[in-house]
Protein backbone atom coordinates (compact mmCIF):
# COMPACT_ATOMS: atom_id res chain seq x y z
CA UNK A 1 0.00 0.00 0.00
CA UNK A 2 2.74 2.45 0.64
CA UNK A 3 3.84 3.77 -2.14
CA UNK A 4 2.40 1.05 -4.33
CA UNK A 5 3.18 -2.20 -1.87
CA UNK A 6 1.11 -3.43 1.20
CA UNK A 7 1.81 -2.99 4.42
CA UNK A 8 2.32 -6.15 6.56
CA UNK A 9 2.62 -5.31 11.01
CA UNK A 10 5.07 -7.37 12.55
CA UNK A 11 5.51 -8.48 16.22
CA UNK A 12 8.22 -6.32 16.69
CA UNK A 13 6.53 -2.84 16.43
CA UNK A 14 7.89 -2.53 13.49
CA UNK A 15 6.39 -2.83 9.77
CA UNK A 16 7.59 -4.40 6.28
CA UNK A 17 6.94 -3.05 3.03
CA UNK A 18 5.65 -6.05 0.89
CA UNK A 19 6.83 -5.67 -2.69
CA UNK A 20 9.66 -3.50 -1.60
CA UNK A 21 12.80 -3.83 0.21
CA UNK A 22 12.11 -1.16 3.04
CA UNK A 23 11.69 -2.02 6.42
CA UNK A 24 10.51 1.02 8.63
CA UNK A 25 10.28 1.45 12.58
CA UNK A 26 7.87 3.35 14.04
CA UNK A 27 7.81 5.62 11.26
CA UNK A 28 4.76 6.69 9.35
CA UNK A 29 4.21 3.83 6.70
CA UNK A 30 1.25 4.79 4.63
CA UNK A 31 1.87 8.77 3.32
CA UNK A 32 0.41 11.66 0.48
CA UNK A 33 0.14 14.77 1.18
CA UNK A 34 -2.74 14.30 2.90
CA UNK A 35 -2.84 10.90 4.68
CA UNK A 36 -0.51 9.25 7.38
CA UNK A 37 -0.72 5.67 9.31
CA UNK A 38 1.34 4.22 11.71
CA UNK A 39 0.81 0.42 12.86
CA UNK A 40 2.05 -2.42 15.44
CA UNK A 41 0.87 -5.83 16.09
CA UNK A 42 1.00 -6.56 19.94
CA UNK A 43 -0.56 -9.85 21.78
CA UNK A 44 -2.58 -10.78 18.82
CA UNK A 45 -3.44 -7.12 18.21
CA UNK A 46 -3.16 -4.87 15.27
CA UNK A 47 -3.04 -1.31 16.22
CA UNK A 48 -3.02 1.56 14.25
CA UNK A 49 -3.41 5.30 14.23
CA UNK A 50 -2.91 8.38 11.65
CA UNK A 51 -4.06 11.54 10.83
CA UNK A 52 -5.90 12.92 8.02
CA UNK A 53 -5.34 16.93 6.16
CA UNK A 54 -8.94 18.26 6.33
CA UNK A 55 -9.71 21.61 4.27
CA UNK A 56 -11.05 23.25 7.15
CA UNK A 57 -12.21 22.47 10.80
CA UNK A 58 -15.97 22.22 9.17
CA UNK A 59 -15.27 19.48 7.27
CA UNK A 60 -15.22 15.77 9.20
CA UNK A 61 -13.73 12.87 8.55
CA UNK A 62 -15.83 9.38 7.75
CA UNK A 63 -13.93 5.74 9.08
CA UNK A 64 -15.23 2.59 8.43
CA UNK A 65 -12.60 -0.83 8.51
CA UNK A 66 -12.99 -3.68 7.07
CA UNK A 67 -11.49 -6.81 7.68
CA UNK A 68 -11.56 -9.58 4.46
CA UNK A 69 -11.97 -12.76 5.80
CA UNK A 70 -9.09 -14.37 4.33
CA UNK A 71 -5.29 -16.18 5.61
CA UNK A 72 -3.81 -13.67 6.01
CA UNK A 73 -6.66 -11.27 6.37
CA UNK A 74 -6.93 -8.01 4.35
CA UNK A 75 -7.82 -4.97 6.56
CA UNK A 76 -9.35 -1.93 4.79
CA UNK A 77 -9.32 1.21 6.10
CA UNK A 78 -11.48 3.72 4.33
CA UNK A 79 -11.16 7.03 5.41
CA UNK A 80 -13.93 10.07 3.55
CA UNK A 81 -13.86 13.59 4.00
CA UNK A 82 -17.33 15.14 4.63
CA UNK A 83 -17.83 18.37 3.47
CA UNK A 84 -19.66 20.80 5.67
CA UNK A 85 -23.32 21.67 5.60
CA UNK A 86 -24.56 23.77 2.35
CA UNK A 87 -24.51 27.33 3.34
CA UNK A 88 -21.52 27.09 6.67
CA UNK A 89 -18.66 29.72 6.59
CA UNK A 90 -16.00 28.24 7.60
CA UNK A 91 -12.29 30.03 7.05
CA UNK A 92 -9.80 27.70 5.07
CA UNK A 93 -7.61 26.42 7.10
CA UNK A 94 -5.80 23.17 6.74
CA UNK A 95 -6.89 21.32 10.24
CA UNK A 96 -4.60 17.86 11.11
CA UNK A 97 -7.56 14.75 12.03
CA UNK A 98 -6.62 11.88 14.41
CA UNK A 99 -8.09 8.72 14.27
CA UNK A 100 -6.76 5.22 15.34
CA UNK A 101 -8.24 1.41 16.43
CA UNK A 102 -7.14 -1.97 17.02
CA UNK A 103 -8.26 -5.36 15.33
CA UNK A 104 -7.56 -8.79 16.11
CA UNK A 105 -5.79 -10.06 12.81
CA UNK A 106 -2.78 -12.56 12.12
CA UNK A 107 0.63 -10.75 12.48
CA UNK A 108 0.60 -11.39 8.19
CA UNK A 109 -2.73 -9.29 7.56
CA UNK A 110 -1.98 -6.91 4.65
CA UNK A 111 -3.66 -3.20 5.48
CA UNK A 112 -4.90 -1.06 2.40
CA UNK A 113 -5.99 2.66 2.59
CA UNK A 114 -8.55 4.95 0.72
CA UNK A 115 -8.99 8.74 1.09
CA UNK A 116 -12.47 9.30 -0.67
CA UNK A 117 -12.68 6.05 -2.69
CA UNK A 118 -8.98 6.32 -3.98
CA UNK A 119 -6.34 4.32 -2.79
CA UNK A 120 -3.67 5.96 -0.84
CA UNK A 121 0.15 5.78 -2.23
Amino acid sequence: MIYGGDVSPSDESSVRVVGQTKVIDNKTVVGSEKVTLKTSFKNGKLEYSGSVQLPSPCHKLDIQTTVAESYPEQVYISLEIIDPDPGVLCATVIEEKEFSGKLSVSANASIFVSLNGERVK
